[in-house]
């Protein structure tokens, strides 16, 4: 019988529209965007991951309003706690056809075979403290709608489980729920790989600091990096504008536009299998 069933799943999954067979926001829109770069802090400080990550922010708040969708944004930065991001997880009412976009831009640290983001400490900023990605995961899991999380970190593959499962693996995990089923993980190089920190120009010929990753994923959301046009996101200067709206896209749409477009060998992206893709950008 569970054979059967197997099968069935198998065919719906091959014979029915992809349009008809992905995760798909109908209602509200959650972006939280972390950023650090540990100035002053007993850490090596990092170029780029403030712009990385309200440019980021800023440029999903633009796309999603163009599309008249009802969008709540949190940029943290700088001194960002554990305690920071638990407040704004934890005060976001979540409805099962709502979506959770979660970026972070700084620095990843492989602990006890888990990937840890690293943020400052609660009672000294100067310090830091770790965030497991697998509170994150479970935290997106209990929201119970479809969730984004792109890590721009180094070792940020280490939060997928990168063995290759067959089809039937991942059906039955996603029909018993076991697995993070709703959940798309798209991060900036492979478990055991380094991210790298590189410059754009803006429109004006200035040089900004970006990471690799983020340049990319930032160009094909139709970003444009400018001097003269700042604006204020959580009280966050953000330069740059949306230059083009995309269309609809999936996750899976966008690792694959970044990856046509990926040189380097030394750094690349991954992201998970899910049964379903997860739509980013809808319409």
């Amino acid at each position: 019988m569970k054979y059967f069933f197997f099968l069935s799943m198998l065919f719906f999954l091959t014979s029915c529209p992809i349009m008809t067979l992905s995760y798909g926001s109908v209602g509200k829109i959650y972006v939280v965007s972390l950023g650090l770069d540990y100035e002053n802090m007993e850490i090596p400080a990092l170029r780029g991951t403030i712009a990385d990550s309200s440019e980021f922010a800023q440029c999903l708040n633009d796309i999603y309003e163009s599309k008249k969708i009802d969008c709540e944004t949190y940029l943290l930065v700088s001194n960002s706690t554990i305690k920071d991001v638990n407040d704004v997880l934890n005060s976001i009412n979540v409805k099962k056809d709502d979506l959770v976009v979660f970026y972070y831009s700084g620095h990843g640290l492989v602990k006890d075979e888990k990937l840890n983001l690293v943020l400052c400490k609660n009672e000294d900023v100067n310090n830091y403290d770790l965030l497991s990605s697998e509170y994150l995961l479970q935290k997106f899991k209990e929201y119970e709608c479809p969730c984004v999380i792109i890590l721009d970190c180094c070792y940020s593959g280490f939060s997928i489980n990168q063995d290759e499962r067959s089809l039937k693996d991942i059906l039955l995990s996603f029909i018993s729920k076991s697995d993070y089923s709703n959940i798309s993980i798209i991060t900036s190089s492979k478990a055991d790989q380094v991210s790298y920190v590189s410059s754009v120009f803006t429109e004006e010929g200035v040089g900004e600091n970006h990471s690799l990753f983020s340049i990319l994923l930032l160009k094909k959301l139709g970003w444009v990096h400018s001097e003269g046009i700042v604006r204020k996101l959580n009280n966050i200067s953000v330069y740059g504008y949306l230059n083009t709206i995309p269309d609809r896209l999936t996750t899976y749409d966008l690792f694959n536009q970044i990856i046509d477009d990926w040189k380097s060998v030394i750094q690349i992206p991954v992201i998970n299998r899910t049964c379903i893709p997860v739509t980013l950008i809808p319409y």
